[in-house]
């Protein structure tokens, strides 16, 4: 077990706080180690370590989108989110340039692990406006998550029942959010689980970094 320790592979990425749409993916597999990190199709470098080689995120644990439920920060993300996915597996970068270049996804293909309008459907009451990160293929019926930042809660807390030695976390991200010196990490996508504290994280810092943390699990 690996209680209590700390896993944190950070990776330099691009600003993406222009206010435009941005896709960010993350792929991991314990196999070897590797931690991916994509942003806008691009692989953005792989430093040549190993992360949480030999390590596996239990299930029964609970996936919170934009909040961190371990410490409550009043720092959530600000932004918009809009078609996460999550599997479990590696995707190949290939698919993952593809997703990079549409924002629309067929809701067959998505996730099978979490599924963007399946595993949880925003509705219109939860946004200001349909999802607009492609206007080509805009769906009136598809909506973003529109975070609040400061003092916001969890906008879905979605149960994970399995457990995952390898995973691809894909989702887009609008956002005009200025970071300080001081500014911890924001979160986009925990999963937290009652006796192993948080099993897997992935959250931004700066306009610079993407974190992809794991504490707890097992190995």
């Amino acid at each position: 077990m690996l209680i209590g320790q700390l896993y944190d592979a950070v990776f330099p990425i691009p600003p993406i706080h222009d206010d435009h749409w941005h896709h960010v993916c993350t792929t991991w597999n314990s196999t070897n180690g590797h931690v991916n990190i994509f942003v806008d199709g691009a692989l953005r470098t792989y430093p040549g370590k190993s992360y949480f080689k030999g390590v596996k995120v239990i299930p029964n644990g609970t996936f919170t989108i934009g909040y961190h439920r371990i410490d409550e920060s009043e720092f959530g993300y600000s932004g918009k989110i809009s078609q996460l996915n999550v599997w479990n597996h590696v995707l190949p970068s290939n698919k993952i340039q593809a997703i990079a270049k549409n924002c629309t996804m067929d809701h067959s293909t998505g996730g099978n692990v979490l599924k963007w309008g399946l595993s949880f459907a925003p509705t219109e009451q939860d946004t200001a406006e349909p999802r607009a990160c492609s206007q080509r293929d805009q769906m009136e019926s598809d909506y973003d998550l529109n975070f609040p930042g400061q003092g916001t809660k969890p906008y879905a807390s979605l149960m994970l029942k399995q457990s995952l030695t390898k995973c691809t976390i894909s989702w887009w991200l609008k956002t005009t959010w200025i970071p300080t010196t001081d500014t911890p990490v924001i979160t986009i996508l925990s999963a937290y689980h009652s006796t192993e504290r948080d099993t897997l994280f992935v959250g931004i810092r700066s306009t610079s970094t993407i974190h992809f943390e794991q504490s707890g699990g097992e190995k």
